[in-house]
């Protein structure tokens, strides 16, 4: 679930570096290695850094193959939006009208010890 992959991992990484966080620039994966990464599970990565607040971020292919239709043409840093829903609840991302939504595993982010509250207390 790349969503979730990217939650946990950033949540992690963002609680550990505390106001340091904003240091962060997250490489997303756009090619498949295994399992078939599509516009929908970039999308995905990009909206778990966002619902962080993590807005910086770069695309990594070791191709240089990158899924144009991923991207939104005129998006910035400050353009994003988060989720209306959060990993807790079995429940649609926010995602372009174009992309079928995803449902969020709730399990993972637990188990992992990452959840929104834990994240959203960190300054």
């Amino acid at each position: 679930d790349p969503y979730s992959t990217i939650y946990i991992g950033m949540g992690i990484a963002k609680k550990r570096l505390k106001v340091s966080y904003t240091k962060l620039r997250p490489y997303y994966q756009d090619f498949s290695l295994g399992y078939r990464y599509t516009k929908t599970e970039i999308r995905a990565q990009i909206q778990a850094g966002y619902d962080l607040g993590i807005s910086d971020w770069i695309l990594w292919d070791p191709t240089c193959q990158y899924t144009r239709d991923a991207l939104i043409p005129g998006e910035t840093p400050f353009s994003f939006e988060k989720s209306t829903t959060t990993p807790h609840g079995n429940t649609s991302l926010l995602l372009p009208a174009t992309t079928t939504p995803l449902a969020v595993t709730p399990s993972l982010a637990e188990q992992a010890g990452v959840n929104d509250t834990a994240v959203e207390k960190i300054p």
